[in-house]
């Protein structure tokens, strides 16, 4: 035997990617997913309370008295398209509807009748709150209303929002 081996290391051309190519390309990478994940969780917020206006719009076509539709299973029920919108949702209870990040809930008050929407955890489902009355006689009647909800009062089973607080606006 010869008292000097060969050279027996691979060439460097065959043995793949350098420790700086990967830490480079790990980089990049961390980057593009900490620009692209914020705007990823905005988008799914917006996308989510875009749903829940959705939902009241189309609902209020139905929603015309209190006696009208009954529960509101009942009144997506008589609609094909909002229930066929809504099929992935969780039903609560005969007037409660978790679906797309919002909580929706049909709403009685005597002559007043209606539906409204809050984020089921604000700031991780949805932001803003939606509302819908009937029976006010006034202008706001049949309209969906809107609440920036930007303190996150609204969020949760146990938290509805309050529909007297200020804050709440005609959209449109």
């Amino acid at each position: 035997m010869n008292s000097r081996s060969p050279d027996c290391r691979v060439p460097r051309s065959r043995r793949g990617a350098s420790h700086f190519a990967v830490v480079s390309i790990a980089l990049v990478a961390l980057i593009v997913a900490m620009v692209s994940l914020p705007r990823l969780r905005a988008l799914g917020l917006r996308e989510n309370a875009a749903d829940a206006e959705r939902v009241l719009r189309r609902a209020a076509e139905l929603l015309r008295t209190p006696a009208e539709g009954g529960t509101l299973k009942e009144l997506v029920a008589r609609d094909r398209i909002l229930a066929r919108s809504l099929t992935d949702g969780e039903w609560l209870d005969a007037d409660r509807l978790r679906c797309h990040g919002y909580l929706f809930e049909r709403v009685r008050m005597g002559e007043l009748h209606g539906l409204r929407a809050w984020p089921w955890e604000h700031g991780s489902t949805g932001l803003a709150c939606f509302a819908l009355w009937r029976g006010t006689g006034g202008e706001l009647d049949g309209r969906v209303l809107f609440n920036p909800n930007e303190r996150g009062q609204a969020s949760g089973l146990g938290n509805p929002p309050a529909i007297g607080e200020p804050g709440w606006r005609a959209l449109d």
